[in-house]
């Protein structure tokens, strides 16, 4: 298995953490935004392979990062996390792009299974 590089962008820092001890834990790298803006800056200046998206932030929203990401080549996997079931969202992220969404709240556990369908499909 080859290492991923696997950024997460979340306006809460717990979320952030998480993601990241789990994916440097499964030997991946982390790289953490706080905002979309920042995330695009950083999808500039590296390589990413799997992009773990919040929905709701300040400065650069899911949707519209995940809009701007979609112009990248090669595009980057994009996993979206939302604390908000409108399926309405949701659709609209699928249709832009992203491979699966992950619901807030979300433990352990789901987090490491869909880490596992990133890796299996890398």
């Amino acid at each position: 298995m080859r290492q991923l590089n696997v950024m997460v962008v979340d306006d809460e820092p717990g979320i952030r953490d998480l993601f990241s001890d789990v994916i440097t834990m499964r030997g991946h790298r982390a790289i953490c935004a706080a905002n979309g803006s920042e995330a695009l800056q950083k999808l500039h200046d590296s390589h990413v392979d799997v992009v773990f998206l919040d929905i709701r932030m300040p400065n650069g929203d899911g949707i519209s990062t995940l809009k701007q990401i979609r112009e990248m080549s090669p595009m980057p996997k994009v996993v979206m996390i939302t604390g908000s079931g409108h399926r309405e969202i949701i659709d609209e992220a699928m249709d832009l792009g992203s491979s699966l969404c992950l619901m807030k709240p979300f433990s352990l556990s789901d987090v490491t299974g869909v880490l596992d369908l990133v890796e299996a499909a890398a």
